[in-house]
Formats: structure tokens, sequence, C-alpha cells
């Protein structure tokens, strides 16, 4: 009993502490630059399920002047709101009847802040009972589908002991961007989101492989063989292999970006990255290119994303400390014409070293370069005390102040600190932690150049052979005017994905001869178009049939 009115007090004095905080005005100073100041709001966590949820969660935004909410409405092939090709989420905690994108979106622009629709983008499902509805992408397309029709990533199991690779093929819960169906029907989603709902964008999650051995779904290992001429399963640690799978998931990205600013061309396009491990001295090394094949910088560098948003989830202590340092630097330096958004895992912190982590991420690098901002993961789970995760006493072995208090009303403690100096009573080591606001004044968003003054155009179409048949892996290339007799001054080729799409970024304006043509001979297709800046030219190309 006494331990329980101890905990009581305790809580309560932690709660008297922060709410004293709004007391203790920041100094005045400088206006804050522009800068993301963005919350991702995890659907596996309450902040988005019924409108009193979403009040609050606004309330938050605002008292920590955050700018830019990051909501989860789609977990594994389910939706949180109501105009969807897919089937209403299972979650019990739903409001029934409740759309909690459109009232967010109503809520959140009469604050000013901009709302970003966060969908998983290749998690179908995750356990072995079904989904209810039968309509349901897992029940339609999971391991049980036959052909073509079984869109799932399966995966291959690595024996240490004699450093092989299983034959046998294991279904997971992940669709697989080398399955063309797979791809147009994850596109169609977000389109879907983008046409119905105000959004300021959209964010992608899981836009990647889960591992080395994943990516052999039978259409997708069909469709490498017939590329590269080989038969049976690539070895996982085969370099083409390798590149074919990081080809699959730029195509995933390339397709979502182009067709969803074709529709709105303001809106803004992010993605959840890997950042996994040391910092990149060598990114070919990076695990985020190596092992799960996704060569984010190399979507920057194309610019089919406006915007990706590391996981840097590195403990503030020990090792990781240093590996977050090293990737944040980066981070700053390496944008690649477009932004880098430096996500801290807040769920594994302890307050004071949320606040620390934000700060250096805000920071210039040595190089005096800044990131876009932050992105905070996750609003509903805010520190280490109000994490469910270490209600396992394994877990919360790790933490370095024993013993472990699980405290979930201190998730609400960081958004006061945020922006107004003051500070929270530390249960375990029972002692006052002053702390300090990174975000003492509102942020604007920052500006996007290639968004408000674009200077470079895009391009997309869809090839059709002789047959109606659309076709694989066709060589499209793109030429500007040859003037004189020169040689065109602009000279790109692309291949056609699974289902005879192509897309193109960076186009300067002005006019273009495409061609498409089979990869060995063949009859091609030709068309002139007209590249503008900031949108997106649609050029299909239909190779007729020979009389």
């Amino acid at each position: 009993m006494r331990n329980m009115q101890r905990m009581i007090g305790l809580a309560w004095l932690g709660i008297w502490i922060v709410l004293m905080a709004g007391y203790w005005p920041a100094e005045a100073g400088a206006a804050a630059r522009p800068e993301i100041r963005a919350l991702w709001v995890d659907a596996f966590h309450d902040g988005a399920k019924s409108p009193a949820q979403i009040d609050r969660l606004i309330q938050d935004a605002v008292q920590a002047n955050i700018n830019t909410l990051i909501v989860q409405v789609r977990r594994r092939g389910d939706a949180y709101y109501h105009y969807s090709i897919e089937p209403r989420t299972e979650d019990p905690e739903l409001m029934p009847g409740f759309d909690a994108l459109q009232y967010l979106i109503r809520k959140a622009h009469a604050r000013q802040l901009e709302v970003h629709a966060w969908l998983n983008t290749l998690v179908a499902w995750n356990s072995p009972t079904p989904p209810r509805d039968p309509n349901h992408v897992w029940n339609l397309h999971g391991p049980k589908a036959a052909g073509d029709a079984d869109w799932v990533s399966y995966y291959r199991t690595y024996n240490a002991a004699d450093r092989s690779w299983s034959d046998q093929l294991t279904p997971s819960y992940y669709l697989d961007p080398g399955n063309p169906a797979a791809v147009d029907y994850t596109a169609a989603v977000y389109l879907n989101v983008v046409k119905n709902y105000d959004v300021d964008g959209i964010h992608l999650d899981y836009t990647r492989y889960a591992g080395l051995g994943w990516g052999y779904n039978p259409t997708s290992v069909n469709r490498y063989n017939a590329w590269r001429g080989t038969s049976g399963l690539p070895a996982p640690d085969d370099p083409q292999w390798q590149q074919w799978r990081r080809e699959q998931t730029a195509a995933l990205i390339r397709k979502v970006y182009l067709q969803a600013i074709a529709l709105k061309p303001r809106l803004k396009v992010s993605s959840a990255v890997i950042a996994w491990g040391d910092g990149p001295g060598d990114w070919q090394k990076s695990r985020a290119y190596s092992e799960v094949s996704q060569d984010w910088r190399g979507w920057l560098e194309e610019g089919i994303i406006d915007l990706v948003m590391p996981m840097n989830y590195f403990r503030e202590w020990g090792t990781q400390q240093l590996w977050y340092n090293k990737w944040i630097e980066w981070q700053k330096d390496c944008p690649y014409g477009r932004r880098i958004v430096i996500g801290p895992g807040i769920y594994m912190q302890y307050i004071e070293d949320t606040l620390a982590q934000i700060r250096r991420a805000q920071a210039p690098s040595a190089r005096g370069n800044y990131a876009a901002g932050v992105v905070l993961y996750a609003y509903g789970s805010t520190n280490v005390y109000s994490n469910d995760d270490y209600r396992n006493p394994a877990a919360a072995g790790s933490l370095p102040r024993q013993p472990y208090q699980y405290l979930p009303q201190s998730n609400d403690w960081l958004f006061r600190l945020l922006s107004a100096k003051g500070g929270y009573w530390e249960p375990v080591q029972q002692r006052f932690v002053a702390t300090e606001p990174v975000f003492a004044a509102p942020a604007a968003v920052p500006d996007l150049p290639w968004k408000s003054h674009p200077t470079r155009g895009f391009l997309m179409g869809v090839v059709t052979g002789p047959d109606g048949a659309r076709p694989d892996r066709w060589r499209v290339t793109v030429e500007s005017r040859a003037r004189w007799g020169r040689a065109p001054e602009i000279s790109r080729t692309v291949s056609t994905d699974g289902s005879g799409w192509y897309g193109l970024a960076g186009l300067p304006p002005g006019r273009y001869r495409v061609t498409a043509e089979p990869a060995g001979a063949g009859k091609a297709a030709v068309r002139k178009v007209l590249i503008q800046a900031g949108r997106v030219t649609e050029a299909d190309l239909t190779i007729d049939a020979a009389p």
C-alpha cells in the first residue's frame, strides 16, 4: 500500500512540475528559423481514433509548437478513413462510423497544422488468422492465391553453420514490390487518398524488403530470370539480384510520386527510411542499400521523393549516441537537392535525452548545413516511462536507471517541455530534472523550392506492344530537340516496369522526342512531347501491329 501511495504521489508531483513549466516562459529571442517539427502518430496507440483523441492531439501539437502531423491511416491493408478501396480496419478502438482522416484534416488545418497521411506500404497482414473481410488484399492475394495473383514476398533462411541459404521459400506478411500487380494496387491506394482528401502530403512507410533473403515472389523471380537469361532462385547476395531488388523499390516510389504529383503538384511525398547501425562512411555498404534494398539516397538524387525521414532510433547513451551523431551529420550534408528530416526515436529516451537529440538535430553540421527539421517517434510513446514495451522486465533491464517504473501519465509531459522552460521529477533517481525548450517559438514549415518555383518537369506514360500487352523492361529514350545536326543536349533512357509504365523526373522544360522499343531489335513507337516546369506530362506510346 505504501508503494502504491508513493507511486501516486510521484505521478502527481511530476504532473504538477510539468504544468508549472507554463509559468516559466522562454526568454525572448530571434524568430525561429523555418523547420519541419513533426510528430509520427501511429495507429497502434491512441491518438487519432475518435474526435476526442484528435482534439487532444491538436491541442498537444499547438502547445508544443509542432507544425506537421504525420498520422497513420493504414496499418495492414486496411483504412482509418471512409473513402477507401480497402476494407475498414478491424481496430476496435476506432470509433464506429468515424472518418478519422477527414476530421483530422478539418481540425488541423484550422490551426495551421499540416497533415500527411501515413500508410504502411508493403505490410499486408500479421497473423495466421486471416482478415475478416473477404476482399482484404491478404485474402485475395496472399499465399493461397494461384499464379500471378500471389503477391506475397517470400524469403529464404540462412544457415550460419554451413553458411548457406535454404532453397525452401517461406511466405511473409509483406507484398513484394517485384510483382507488378502488387505495385499498381499499392499506388492506387495512395492515389485514392490524394483524390479524396485535402492532405498536405502522403507518407510511405515500409518501402523496402525486410532483409537480405527476401523478395522471392514467383512473378518477381520469373521477371528477373527473363531479364538476365537465367533460371532458378538467384542467391540473396548475388549483386545483380540485389540491384534488381533496389530497382523494384525505386520503381514503386517513382510510380507513387509521379502519379500523385500529377494530381496535386504541390503535394509533399515523403518516406520513413532505414538508418540502421553506424553512420554511412560508404553509402553502398549501408544496411539500407545493401540489406533491405532501400536506396533512399538514390531516390533523393533522382528527384522522386520530396522528403526522406530517416528513423534515427538510437539511445542517447553508449555507442548508439555516436551512431546518432554520425548519421545526422551525414543527413544534414547530403540531401541531394531534396530535404531530409531527422527522426529521433523518442520512445526509447528519457525526456532530457530527447531534447538533447532534437537540439543536435537542429544545429548546423560542421560544414554549416541544416536538416529540414525533426520528426518525433512517437506521439503515443514519448519517453521510456510511458513506453509499454518496457513493462517487459527483459526489455526494461537494458535501461540505465533501475528499477524501472511504468508511468503512462508521463506521456503528456513532453509536449509542454518542448516549448517552455521547466522540468520533471525523475521517478527512479528521485530528483528534479530541469529542461530547456527546443521549440520555444512557433516555426513556419520551410519552403520546398522545386514545388514553389519549379525549374524541372516530369514525364510518365504507358507503353503498349503490338500484341496489346504492356511490355516489361522495354527501353524508353527521351531526347531533347537536336539542332543543326548536333546530338541532343539531353538524352535519357529508362525501362518500363512490369505494367509497361515508365517515368522520369528532373527534365528541363522544352520539347522532347520519346521513343519506346524492345530491349533487342524491334519496331519502335515515337512521340513528341512538351515538358513544363513543375508539371507531369503524360505520354502513352503504342506500337502498331505489322500490317
